[in-house]
């Protein structure tokens, strides 16, 4: 069997595939396992969803992380510093549905009413804000160090990973795909998963069919040493402004969800946007307008028009299955959805999770480039 992409998803396939006994299993990368998505994720993970779906995507995905938190050869865990949702008057009711059904799945996430906010987090100007939600399960890992331990794993298992290898054609034969080609070599697999991440689309393309995943691009801003924000804050979301920030060593870390949900690979790193976005963390966060810029965080989501991951069996080629769409979820659902793949390939199904909500099929009729939803926020 052969996997497209060696990023944390891709491997984890790889993984589970031999776990679950199948011989010869392929990972082939353009470049180097990791250097796209996963080494530039900010690593978080959480269960304050809104979706039933995305909550247990999470859940379902914590035993990996104990597994891999467990290993003689991995010395990091789980920064359980917590996440935060702060929502004003627009945003209020859906942020309070969410937490309902957080509760009745058992989610530790809590209310906080405003005279909470200002008593739990006093560097915020909370003008404005109706109520919010607080988790401290949720956290961060090293997303880097998980991928090598990964990568060792895999190896250590018998998967062969190719590196420096970009798939330049499949060839398809009564749809299936009888070979898969890069500029070194020639495959001929039994099984094709695509885990080509922002790159999904282009790959099922060159197999002879098509996924609605395209590439959104983000820009993260890293501050220099900030002393005004607590180093053990939690990542605090600001619903009203789509502004979230995150200690990361005593410096902030910034992220705004766009005023427009861009479709391409290209980044706009501009003054202008980077402005735009220092001006809108200053409403919730006024001590960064005395911080400097240290660097930026740039990279790709992949991105599906409702929101939600794509895995299962392509609808259009009989042997090629898909793993991709996590919309900037990756880390925290990625796992789950990586054994669950696997158990349908080699079982006939997944032993926890019903993929048909998740299907590469599901938008059939829809044009991906311009019915993205926006539903970054929670």
């Amino acid at each position: 069997m052969l996997v497209i992409g060696g990023g944390m998803t891709g491997l984890s396939v790889a993984r589970c595939l031999r776990r679950l006994g199948v011989a010869d299993v392929i990972v082939v990368d353009a470049g180097t396992p990791g250097q796209e998505a996963t080494v530039r994720s900010s690593g978080g993970f959480r269960r304050q969803f809104a979706t039933a779906i995305e909550i247990n995507l999470s859940t379902l995905s914590l035993p990996f992380f104990d597994e891999v938190f467990a290993s003689a050869d991995f010395s990091g865990g789980m920064q359980r510093l917590g996440y935060a949702f702060l929502a004003g008057e627009g945003d209020i009711r859906s942020l309070s549905a969410a937490w309902v059904l957080q509760r009745k799945m058992g989610v530790p996430s809590e209310w906080l009413e405003p005279a909470d906010i200002r008593a739990r987090f006093p560097y915020l100007e909370t003008d404005g804000l109706r109520g919010g939600t607080f988790s401290a399960e949720d956290g961060f890992v090293d997303p880097w160090s998980v991928h090598q331990w990964l990568l060792r794993d895999c190896r250590r298992s018998g998967v062969t990973i190719l590196e420096d290898e970009r798939v330049i054609a499949m060839d398809a034969i009564r749809g299936r795909i009888a070979t898969v080609r890069t500029e070194l070599r020639t495959f001929e697999p039994s099984i094709v998963i695509n885990a080509g991440g922002a790159w999904s689309r282009l790959v099922s393309r060159l197999g002879g069919s098509d996924l609605e995943v395209d590439p959104s691009p983000r820009v993260k801003l890293v501050t220099n040493r900030h002393p005004q924000l607590p180093t053990d804050m939690p990542l605090i979301t600001d619903m009203d402004t789509g502004v979230y920030v995150r200690s990361e060593g005593g410096a902030a870390m910034i992220g705004v969800k766009p005023p427009h949900r861009a479709i391409s690979f290209e980044i706009d790193t501009s003054a202008e946007l980077i402005s735009w976005m220092a001006e809108r963390a200053t409403v919730r966060f006024p001590s960064l307008a005395d911080a400097g810029l240290a660097h930026l965080v740039t990279g790709l989501y992949e991105v599906t028009p409702d929101g939600l991951p794509i895995a299962g069996r392509d609808n259009r080629v009989e042997n090629l299955f898909v793993i991709s769409g996590f919309n900037g979820h990756g880390i925290m659902h990625g796992p789950a959805l990586a054994r669950a793949l696997a158990e349908l390939i080699v079982l006939g199904r997944p032993t926890d999770l019903d993929l048909d909500a998740l299907s590469p099929g599901r938008f059939a009729g829809i044009s991906g480039a311009t019915a993205h939803g926006h539903r970054d926020l929670l």
